[in-house]
């Protein structure tokens, strides 16, 4: 098995997954889920992309970062959210609208706000005003746009 380092290094060098490339990237999401250091979730996150033609792929990479810790995957998530979002909106509505479908992650998200970097919560206002459209998700997204807005008190 490889290290955290390796692994991340290895998924940044392939780069846009296409149908030469897949197997062997799935094969390091499946490495990247097992192995637990920021690293390799770092890697995970920046692996999304909008542009591979393989949505089962990036499904794998959604429940890889998923299977994480809950207080590390969401920190990293909001760390690098204005990078992921830029690269991958697509897949960033997906994550925020998977973490508002559990009224317990969604509140530990919410309570990261504060501490969050403002150019983070310009991608979360983003996000949350796309999902805001979405009718399922539109009571969500207020509060969420409410928490950005307020510094979160506890709503």
């Amino acid at each position: 098995m490889r290290t955290s380092i390796e692994i991340k290094n290895a998924l940044q060098a392939i780069g846009s997954v296409n149908e030469s490339t897949a197997q062997l990237f799935d094969e390091l999401v499946q490495e990247a889920a097992l192995d637990r250091s920021e690293y390799t979730l770092e890697a995970l996150l920046e692996s999304l992309d909008d542009q591979c033609p393989f949505d089962e792929l990036m499904f794998s990479v959604v429940h890889a970062i998923e299977s994480r810790d809950r207080s590390r995957f969401l920190n990293c998530l909001l760390k690098s959210l204005d990078a992921t979002r830029e690269r991958a909106p697509r897949w960033s509505r997906i994550l925020h609208t998977r973490i508002m479908n559990s009224p317990e992650v969604f509140k530990s998200y919410l309570d990261l706000l504060p501490h969050a970097h403002e150019n983070s919560k310009a991608a979360l206002t983003s996000i949350f005003n796309e999902i805001y459209l979405k009718p399922n998700f539109s009571l969500r997204a207020r509060v969420g746009l409410a928490a950005i807005e307020s510094g979160y008190k506890r709503l």
